[in-house]
This record gives C-alpha cells, sequence and structure tokens, in this order.
C-alpha cells in the first residue's frame, strides 16, 4: 500500500501533468477526487478500511488499515525476540488461539466393528465391554488368547500347501490403571478357571496316592543307598540292581492339567509346559512377565522359550538345580494388558525388537473410558455365560491325532479356494506398504507377520464358530473376511502402540526436539538452531523435518513467517504452544 499511495501527491488534478512523469487520473486519483472531493489524506484513510488484502501470515483476508496495525505490532514485539525476522502465525491484536496439545503418544485408532466379531465371541465380548465399562477391544483380543489357549499345539491352518501357522496367539493391550483390566479378564478367562478346578478336584485322590507310592520308592532307595556304603564288594551289583529297578518303577508326579499362568519364570515356564503337552498360556491385567524376560532379576534378557513358543520350533529350557527341559513343538500364547510405561520400557531394551518379540503380537490401544463410566452397567446374560462356558468346553476336549508309535500331531485346518484369495490379497497389500517410505517402514519386523497373524486368528474364530472337529469343514470366506477386517483395523492400534514405544522415528525424534525445547524454555526457535544444539542425534538438516511435521501436525509448534527482508541465509522460525513449557 505504501509504494501504491506514493506514487501520489496531495494534489490530485486530474489531467494535470505530474511531476513525476505522467498523468493524474488513474483510478486511486478517481477516488480522490470524486469520493472525498480532493482530500488525499482523507481518501488514504478511507482506502485503508475500504479496500482488503491478505494478511500474509495466517491467509486472512483483512482491510488495508487492519494490517498496518498488525505489522505494526509485530515489528514492536519482534523487535527483541530471536525471530524477529518473522512475523506470528496469530493475529497481534488478538493472537490466534492455539489448537490443544496432541500427545506424541497419542494417535487416533479405529474401533472393532461387532459385526466382524462372529457369534459368541462377539456376544460375549460385547456383553463382557457393557458390563465392565471397558473398550470393546479389550475383551475381544482376550477373547482371542483364551481361544489359542484351548487350541495351540492341537490344531494348525495351512494357508497353502508348505505354508501352515501354528495357533499359539500373542494380545498387548497397553492401558492405564484403574481401568478395570483385571474385571475384564476374570470374565474372559472364567471358563478355563472352572475347568481347572474340575480337574484338580477330580485328580486330587490320584494325586496323593501317586504322591505317597514316589515318597515310599524313595525311602527305600534312600535305605539301600545307605546299605550300599557299607556292603562288602559281592553285594554291591545286587543292591545296584534292586535301586536302578526301584527308580525305574517310580511313575512320574502327577498333577492336575494347567492351561494358564499370570506371571513366572522362563525356567518355571518351561517346566510347566513339560508337564502340560508342552503347552501354556500367560494372561495377565499387568506386565510383570514382560519385565520378568527383559531380566528384571538378573539384567539377562531371556527370551527363548516365549519366541519359540510362538513359532513352535524345539527348544531347551536350562535349569541351574535340575536337568535341562527339552520342548519338541511348544506352544505359547499370552495376552497381556500391560501399562504404558511396561511398553516403553520393553521398547528400551534391544533384545525386544532385534529378536523379533515386538513383531509378534496384536496391538490393541482403544481409548480409556475413565471420566466417562456410569455405574449403569448391564450384566453378562446367563444364556451368555452357558453359551461361552460350553464353546470352552468344547475346544477343551479337542485331541491331538494319535499315531500307533505314540506320536501325536496336530489336526490340519484348510482354507477355502475364496478365503485364500481374500488372504492372499491382503498379503499382498502389506508386502506393498513394506517398501522403503511405505507406510510399514519403520515396524516391517511387525507388519511382516501380519498376514501370517490374519490366519492365526481366522482359524481362531473358525475353532470358537465350529468347537467340534473343526477341521471337518475348511475356513470359509466370510469367517476369513472378520478376520482381515480385525486385522485392519488392529493396524491402527500397533501404529499408536509404535508410537508410545518410540518405535516411529519420526515420533521418537520429535520427543527429542520437544525435549530441547523444554530444557531451554525456547518461546521460539530456527530449525537452524534446533540442527546447531542436536547434531549428536541429527548429522543431516534434512532430518529434523519429518519430526518437526510430527510437532506441527500435533499443535506443539507452529510455523512464523518472514515479515523484514534481512540479508543472509534464511532459516525456518517456529513459534512454541505455552502449553508445551506450562505458560497455559
Amino acid at each position: 500500500m505504501k509504494k501504491f499511495i506514493s506514487r501520489h501527491e496531495s494534489d490530485a488534478g486530474i489531467g494535470q501533468p505530474a511531476p513525476n512523469g505522467g498523468t493524474w487520473g488513474d483510478a486511486f486519483d478517481l477516488f480522490v477526487y470524486y469520493e472525498h472531493s480532493g482530500d488525499f489524506n482523507r481518501a488514504v484513510k478511507a482506502a485503508g478500511e475500504l479496500f482488503t488484502t491478505v494478511d500474509p501470515v495466517n491467509g486472512q483476508s483483512v482491510t488495508i488499515s487492519k494490517l498496518n496495525q498488525r505489522q505494526y505490532k509485530r515489528d514492536q514485539e519482534n523487535s527483541a525476540d530471536p525471530g524477529a525476522d518473522f512475523g506470528d502465525t496469530g493475529n497481534q491484536d488478538k493472537p490466534d488461539p492455539w489448537e490443544s496439545v496432541i500427545p506424541l503418544d497419542a494417535q487416533e485408532v479405529d474401533r472393532i466393528d461387532p459385526e466382524t466379531l462372529p457369534g459368541i465371541i462377539g456376544e460375549y465380548a460385547g456383553a463382557v465391554a457393557r458390563e465392565t465399562e471397558t473398550p470393546l477391544e479389550l475383551a475381544a483380543g482376550m477373547l482371542f488368547v483364551v481361544i489359542a489357549a484351548c487350541v495351540q499345539g492341537l490344531l494348525k491352518i495351512m494357508v497353502k500347501l508348505g505354508y501352515s501357522e501354528p495357533l499359539a496367539f500373542w494380545t498387548f493391550a497397553p492401558m492405564p490403571p484403574a481401568t478395570r483390566k483385571s474385571q475384564v479378564l476374570k470374565r474372559i478367562t472364567a471358563p478355563l478357571t472352572e475347568w481347572e478346578r474340575r480337574q484338580r478336584a477330580d485328580m486330587e485322590p490320584f494325586i496323593e496316592a501317586r504322591r505317597i507310592d514316589r515318597e515310599n520308592i524313595q525311602a527305600r532307595i534312600k535305605a539301600l543307598r545307605g546299605k550300599y556304603g557299607k556292603a562288602e564288594r559281592d553285594k554291591l551289583a545286587g543292591i545296584a540292581d534292586e535301586i536302578k529297578e526301584l527308580s525305574d518303577s517310580m511313575e512320574p508326579e502327577l498333577v492336575a492339567p494347567q492351561i494358564w499362568a499370570q506371571d513366572t519364570t522362563p525356567e518355571n515356564a518351561g517346566q510347566i509346559m513339560a508337564r502340560n503337552n508342552e503347552k501354556l498360556t500367560m494372561l495377565a491385567a499387568e506386565g510383570g512377565i514382560v519385565e520378568t524376560l527383559g531380566g528384571r532379576y538378573n539384567g539377562v534378557a531371556n527370551l527363548d522359550l516365549f519366541l519359540q513358543g510362538y513359532s513352535g520350533d524345539a527348544v531347551k529350557v536350562n535349569r541351574t538345580t535340575r536337568d535341562d527341559i527339552h520342548l519338541n513343538t511348544p506352544a505359547l500364547s499370552m495376552g497381556l494388558m500391560p501399562q504404558p510405561d511396561v511398553m516403553r520400557g520393553m521398547a528400551a531394551k534391544p533384545e525386544f525388537k532385534g529378536r523379533g518379540f515386538i513383531g509378534r503380537p496384536m496391538y490393541w490401544a482403544p481409548e480409556s473410558n475413565l471420566g466417562s463410566r456410569t455405574l449403569d452397567s448391564e450384566p453378562i446374560p446367563e444364556r451368555l455365560k452357558i453359551q461361552y462356558y460350553q464353546t470352552i468346553e468344547h475346544l477343551l476336549d479337542i485331541q491331538p491325532i494319535e499315531h500307533p508309535d505314540g506320536s501325536t500331531e496336530p489336526h490340519t485346518l484348510t482354507l477355502s479356494p475364496e478365503a485364500f484369495r481374500d488372504w492372499k490379497d491382503f498379503y499382498m497389500t502389506i508386502e506393498h506398504d513394506l517398501a522403503d517410505g511405505g507406510r510399514f517402514e519403520h515396524c516391517r519386523d511387525w507388519a511382516g507377520k501380519t498376514p501370517g497373524r490374519a490366519a492365526r486368528l481366522a482359524g481362531l474364530l473358525h475353532c470358537a464358530m465350529n468347537p467340534v472337529e473343526p477341521w471337518r469343514v475348511p475356513v470359509s470366506l466370510e469367517t476369513m473376511e472378520q478376520a482381515l477386517d480385525i486385522t485392519v483395523v488392529s493396524i491402527s492400534h500397533a501404529l499408536a502402540v509404535f508410537n508410545l514405544m518410540g518405535a516411529d522415528p519420526a515420533i521418537e525424534g520429535a520427543g527429542r526436539i520437544l525435549h530441547w525445547i523444554k530444557r531451554h524454555r525456547h518461546q521460539t526457535f530456527t530449525k537452524r538452531q534446533a540442527f546447531q544444539d542436536l547434531k549428536g542425534t541429527f548429522t543431516r538438516a534434512a532430518m529434523l523435518d519429518e519430526p518437526l511435521a510430527v510437532l506441527l501436525e500435533r499443535n506443539h509448534i507452529r510455523p512464523m513467517v518472514e515479515t523484514e527482508k534481512k540479508p543472509g541465509r534464511k532459516s525456518e522460525a517456529y513459534q512454541v504452544n505455552p502449553a508445551v513449557l506450562g505458560d497455559k
């Protein structure tokens, strides 16, 4: 506007030669002469109020007068500011309000459509969610693991010739305290607990009789060993033979079957599995087992049994005081609801990521209901409880294929041709997103296992819908579609969990910049300034781009636009949301 006005003098004589060349009579001269009777100053003021332009800082349409007022105030405020070459993004008469800061570990997640949970699975999970006033994803995720606890090691799903997946399944659902995780777990595991209780009661007399027999034999062996030490040489062989005969006649310890545990050491888990057909499921409302595996007691991560238990590969469990345990086809499922800090701690240990532990679970990170619960909950209908218990009982009755030599093997689930085509399309979509620059570039280990995880889930849903001899019919297209729909929903949850764990480099980088901002209490800063101070983390300035974009997207910072031309190279400048510094 100043340049425009400077072409005129106070004399608005239309048609008269102008001192600087040309003739008065352009649009502004006409405005001065006809609208304001030749009063130039009054015309300039009126033009400022009448004509609009665009504020270059925030893109708003404003009058010229208003823009001049804003710019003057910006110049005054920036005169002592490290970003003085740049204008604020806000309305300086009344600065534009900041939007709420979105935490770096927060990410919008999809919700499971109840229609994708088939039959009793959907009905019971929904009933648990309503009674406990918890997210559906929490109950559903744990329910998948309960089904796996029943059928792992007994069935496998053949996706195509030469490629099968066992039915062990892991669900991790990080949730904060006081979110009724224990109540969900209690209802989901109730039929397992009841089955184990009945088994113990039925077997108690036999367990006691076996214990007495073993103790008697052990007492005789102890007495013979005492005699052996005092016997003459010609008597030693006879005593040794008697000891061996007694040892061979001693039956193994009889224990009641155990399907699941809440927390244990890897050594003890191996022992439980050795007594229970090489199977075990960990179900817990906390993440103590993760800390134990990470070396809570000795500082050394011990993941082999759990990793091999997921894949079904042979493993040896070393024990310090007894013989090692050898498991040929272990099956180990997990359903955990740890606090978020446990997940962060897990990500901080290289072994969990480097060994593929983080890549195995199906993750759920539903929004907490804290603050919106009403106590107007609906109890689970008795009909649903009975149906759910019966389904689990049928699955627990499944036995493996037995061969004449006493060996066993799991039954095989197959896919219908339509189900396989659907699964293959999903596989190709995931494969495409694993490429450099793809959606899963930062979590390839987990994403690469997603098609197999979806196939396992399809097998579990199929078993729940066909709990009696489920191998008799192939997995249908409908069941595969349900499994894939659930898996797709879980992807958004997994990405949120990876943000929580800092697995996304952009999120991790944003966190480092944010820590730098808070430590130095920067109200404004430039990209060059951040790069100079954080060279140890970001070796190239371009490495700041994605982390800064994350901070922009989540309202931690906003750009400042250059308003005054000064010599030298310019650097992108940013204003910090006062909420980040605790100033509002």
